[in-house]
Parts: structure tokens; sequence; C-alpha cells
């Protein structure tokens, strides 16, 4: 059954380059939109070079490729999913009717800002819920929710 609405990779994709014209396009194979590019959180942030796989119907899996997500000190990193898949959004936050080059690709370079700042001085400040193992709340329960 056919979602009313909901966007196909390929117009997906056509969202990215319209909206990302200096980033490399993106792939479109077997209603699955592959993407890398650089984002940079801030002017005085590092390049990030992301990955972004969404496949139709599942929710957007988005990971840091270089630098590579490093706490550097003895926290773990917060608002990530197994694998270092970000956290970026609650369950029901996004769907597939929302462009991904308006809502998620801006969300992960919202989430690399606050990770910049959550390395300098050990405090997520970009709301949420953080993962907790030992609980399974937070993104461990978001998981299985496909968020």
């Amino acid at each position: 059954m056919r979602n009313r609405g909901l966007l196909t990779v390929t117009q997906q994709a056509v969202g990215i380059n319209a909206a990302w014209p200096d980033q490399p396009r993106p792939t479109v194979r077997r209603n699955t939109l592959r993407w890398h590019g650089a984002l940079r959180p801030s002017a005085l942030s590092p390049a990030y070079t992301v990955s972004l796989v969404y496949k139709l119907g599942d929710p957007p899996r988005l990971h840091v490729l270089e630098p590579a997500l490093d706490p550097g000190h003895r926290l773990e990193l917060p608002h990530v999913y197994d694998n270092d898949r970000l956290c970026l959004y609650t369950p029901g936050e996004w769907n597939g009717t929302m462009q991904l080059a308006t809502t998620i690709l801006p969300w992960t370079a919202e989430w690399l800002f606050h990770y910049e700042v959550w390395r300098t001085t050990e405090r997520w400040v970009g709301g949420g819920n953080p993962y907790t193992p030992t609980t399974g709340t937070g993104a461990a329960s978001r998981k299985r929710d496909g968020a």
C-alpha cells in the first residue's frame, strides 16, 4: 500500500541536488538513496564527511565517516545508536513526506554542532533523550521504533 504524499527516493535525490548544489549527487538504486557529502556545522568547524542511506519506507541512516567521532575522554558518545548511527529525531518528528535536504541534512549539521560543544563541555545541550544502555531508555528504546 502506498502512503499518500510519500516522496520517492528520486524526488528526495532531486531535493538534495537542489538544496546542496555544491555537494556530490546522491545515487538511487532499488528504492535506496545513498549520499556522501561534507557538512560544516560552523565556520570554525572541520568539514565532516557524512553518509546518508535512505531506503523508501525506512528511517534515514546517518553516519559520520571523517573525522571519526571520538569522545576522546571518559564519556560515551551520546545520541547515537549502534555503530555510531546518529540519533537525529524522536519517533514522529520525521516521515517520508518530508524532504531529506531540508530536515535530515540540516539536523545532521546541528547534531555535529552539539557534538562539538559536548566534546568541549561534556554536556549535551542539543535536547533529546540520551542513550542509556543499562536501562534501555533514550536512543536504545527509539531504535526499536526505527527512528
